[in-house]
């Protein structure tokens, strides 16, 4: 990597851990239930120019992640949806797992692949109105049950949209150990009345 390159980079994290100190600040203020559209804004803007600089760079899984927290934050500040307590926690959460991401990047300290995909479930779940489903381990039960995780995950029909594909996320969650994926076809229309660019599968 060149010296500017290098230099470039370095000014990316730098701004970054910034934005997402300001997004984090911003989102607990709206999780104590302060209503001014212009922690919203800020919140939006420090999203979009952490979205931006990790595109330009190629760090294609922040890229990822802020580009569907971007496109709830604007569905937010444009009123197209109101401020739930559901939607607060999932992108507090996606500052967790921005940060992560960030270390990953810059210093190559793997990131839970996990936990990348659950708080992308989250956000698909807040944006397409489903209530989000992160699993959680049941309680304990007999000792011989072998412990899981459930998880749902209902996408919005423009995810391909948004360059998301699910079977991204399957597979990194296949990673962690034995899956068993099953798909819900409820939403599946008739084929004449499919659209290729929409997603209608959920699991």
């Amino acid at each position: 990597m060149s010296m500017d390159l290098q230099r470039f980079h370095a000014t990316f994290f730098e701004e970054s851990r910034e934005g997402l100190d300001a997004m984090e600040a911003g989102l607990l203020a709206l999780e104590d239930g302060q209503q001014d559209p212009e922690i919203i804004n800020s919140v939006f803007r420090a999203a979009h120019s952490i979205k931006g600089g990790a595109g330009t760079f190629g760090f294609e899984a922040i890229a990822g992640l802020t580009h569907v927290l971007e496109t709830l934050l604007d569905e937010l500040r444009a009123g197209k949806r109101a401020l739930e307590s559901a939607a607060v926690d999932a992108m507090l959460s996606s500052v967790d797992v921005l940060r992560a991401l960030l270390r990953e990047a810059e210093h190559g300290q793997a990131a839970d692949p996990a936990a990348v995909a659950a708080v992308n479930a989250r956000l698909e779940a807040v944006l397409s109105g489903e209530a989000a489903a992160p699993a959680a381990a049941k309680q304990e039960e007999a000792a011989a049950e072998p412990e899981g995780w459930q998880i749902g995950f209902v996408p919005a029909p423009s995810l391909f949209m948004s360059g998301n594909d699910p079977l991204r996320i399957i597979r990194e969650l296949e990673t962690l150990g034995p899956l068993q994926v099953d798909a819900r076809m409820e939403r599946l229309p008739g084929f004449e009345q499919m659209d290729p660019l929409e997603a209608y599968i959920a699991w």
